[in-house]
């Protein structure tokens, strides 16, 4: 295994996390970091990183003095929500092909819980686009709508509209955006179908449905951004792993 530049850590990771998932170990548990560092030719020091951020992410769990441990319940999981940081890369944990579509930007003023959840002013307008995320043989897995405030771009937001350039709300902030993004706040709730302006998942209007909704934060901790998203249901099964 060759592993170069900034991502070696990362890359040992995902060397590692193919390992387990391809071989089975007595007991669940893994090799020494000695026999792991050269069944990938790497360094022990590199194993070393890697273990612990599996270790962090649940994958394994480390016992002092007696070595480190997989777990399977772990590596069958697929739509990891505590791992993952786009919608993209959670879809891609249980479907070997996704795809995403874009709307052009367009200025809007927002409706009153978009207004509420940004500390809007009445009538200010915002940066609105869509994301829709599709799996398999083009069906809609997940509805997204961002919107960003246009006091916060770096340029003037009619430079910006109609433009479809293919980017996540955070790819987004970025790029575009004066201040930075420190953190994000992400509320879910069941809703009905019907409440939601959802084309092309093909659900019946009481239908229930997950709306997601996340904010993003800078380092004053005003709201910067807003993703508002619907999951389909059948299509979309998240997991979240608690490491104890």
């Amino acid at each position: 295994m060759k592993i170069t530049g900034k991502s070696k850590y990362a890359e040992a990771r995902d060397a590692l996390l193919a390992l387990m998932k391809a071989r089975s170990f007595m007991g669940n548990k893994l090799p020494s970091e000695d026999t792991l560092a050269k069944t990938l030719g790497i360094s022990v020091a590199t194993v070393r990183e890697a273990l612990r951020q599996l270790n962090r992410e649940g994958f394994i769990t480390k016992r002092h003095g007696s070595g480190n441990y997989m777990h399977p319940s772990a590596l069958k999981l697929g739509m990891r929500i505590d791992i993952t940081k786009s919608f993209e890369e959670l879809l891609q944990g249980s479907y070997a092909k996704t795809y995403v579509e874009q709307s052009i930007f367009s200025v809007e003023v927002c409706p009153q819980d978009v207004v509420k959840s940004l500390q809007l002013h009445e009538q200010e307008p915002c940066l609105v686009y869509d994301r829709l995320y599709y799996v398999e043989d083009g069906k809609l897995a997940i509805a997204a709508r961002n919107y960003l405030p246009t006091r916060y771009l770096r340029q003037a937001a009619d430079d910006l509209e109609g433009n479809h350039e293919q980017v996540s709300l955070m790819e987004f902030v970025w790029a575009h955006c004066l201040d930075e993004m420190v953190q994000t706040i992400v509320k879910m709730e069941p809703v009905l179908s019907k409440r939601c302006a959802i084309e092309g998942m093909n659900l019946e209007e009481d239908s229930a449905i997950y709306q997601w909704e996340e904010v993003f934060y800078n380092v004053l901790d005003q709201p910067i951004g807003l993703t508002k998203a619907w999951f389909h249901p059948g299509l979309v099964e998240m997991h979240l792993l608690i490491k104890w």
